[in-house]
């Protein structure tokens, strides 16, 4: 038999499928085609998935969907009035009076459009989970006294929230420490930008404070956010703050933000903005030299990459010639003039310095 939470689940699924036209020869993640579908467990990805909701619900809820960032449903400002502006005396034509009543009356129909859109975007939310996802939300405390309803986004939202940004299991000390090893495990990528990786890190912090697990404190956050940055393009500004730490010159940064900042503001070195090579997995910075060493050839092997003098078939041209000639020193002498010949012959391998490239 169908519960009556199953056949709600059915329904607002239905709803926000409708809403959304499906896109022929393209294939569904969710009913949203355009938002991702929110996972739970080892591909779990609430950080893309809270963005890339909090945008669609801005722009197609207007202020209802600032829940997801702000964590409250929207509350327009109240309109604020002294009486005696509007009595007889001060407004004899009611002006004033009918401007405040007409703001009042928007505010109210503002409140209700939000009251009439919040099952639309409990749909939208809904509808993408992806079953694992929909299975956790069900185990939290309060889904059948508020997200069974269907008609609260924002109960819905908190409990993906409380479930998702730490990706836990309910087991207290498992997820502090999932949390904790979370945060410790952050680096900045290669290619990735300050901003991406400040979003990183507040989602970490976030993951640690919804498991009771927010200890660190605002001076040790900017110490790793600065600590954690890309050492290829930030080691001259992290040397810059130690110094001035050091030797007492300015103020380093004592919160996140002021750490961001700091390397958001930071003009990168002419050495920083080399193109990197990433094929390898690392960052290589690639020299003029390092180029041409890897396009010229031997002239004795014919193989790429190296100079005649470092030609390891030297050697053998060596047991060639001492095979050919008696021990004598006369034959010591020209065995030596011999391979002398064969390598500075490649002369046009070095520079006109002597260097060998």
């Amino acid at each position: 038999m169908t519960s009556r939470f199953e056949r709600k689940t059915d329904r607002v699924k239905q709803v926000a499928a409708e809403a959304t036209p499906k896109p022929q020869g393209t294939e569904r993640r969710g009913a949203i085609p355009e938002l991702p579908t929110l996972k739970y467990g080892p591909d779990a990805n609430y950080g893309e998935f809270k963005k890339a909701l909090s945008t669609f619900a801005r722009r197609e809820y207007g202020n209802l969907g600032k829940l997801i960032e702000t964590l409250k449903y929207y509350v327009p400002e109240h309109i604020e009035f002294e009486e005696e502006d509007i009595a007889e005396a001060e407004d004899p034509h009611g002006f004033r009076k009918a401007v405040i009543m007409e703001e009042f009356k928007e505010r109210t129909r503002e409140m209700a459009k939000m009251k009439t859109q919040r099952p639309a975007l409990f749909a939208v939310i809904w509808g993408q989970l992806s079953t694992e996802s929909e299975e956790r939300v069900r185990q939290t405390d309060n889904y059948v006294a508020e997200v069974e309803s269907g008609d609260d986004p924002l109960a819905l939202w908190l409990a993906i929230r409380e479930t998702h940004i730490a990706n836990t299991i309910g087991t207290g000390p498992l997820d502090r420490k999932t949390a904790r090893k979370q945060y410790a495990g952050l680096k900045q990528g290669v290619n990735e930008s300050v901003t991406m990786f400040k979003e990183r890190t507040d989602e970490a912090l976030a993951a640690l404070a919804a498991v009771g697990a927010d200890d660190v404190t605002p001076t040790d956050q900017a110490a790793d956010f600065l600590d954690r940055l890309d050492p290829i393009r930030y080691a001259d500004l992290m040397a810059d703050l130690e110094n001035n730490a050091v030797l007492n010159v300015g103020t380093y940064p004592k919160t996140l933000t002021e750490a961001y900042n700091v390397a958001a503001r930071y003009k990168l070195s002419n050495k920083a903005e080399v193109q990197m090579s990433t094929s390898s997995g690392r960052s290589v910075f690639t020299t003029d030299t390092e180029k041409r060493r890897d396009t010229f050839k031997c002239r004795l092997c014919g193989e790429a990459g190296h100079a005649m003098a470092k030609c390891s078939w030297l050697e053998d041209a060596r047991e060639v010639i001492k095979s050919k000639r008696a021990p004598n020193k006369d034959d010591k002498d020209d065995e030596k003039e011999e391979v002398a010949a064969l390598t500075i012959g490649g002369h046009a391998d070095y520079d006109h310095d002597g260097v060998v490239f």
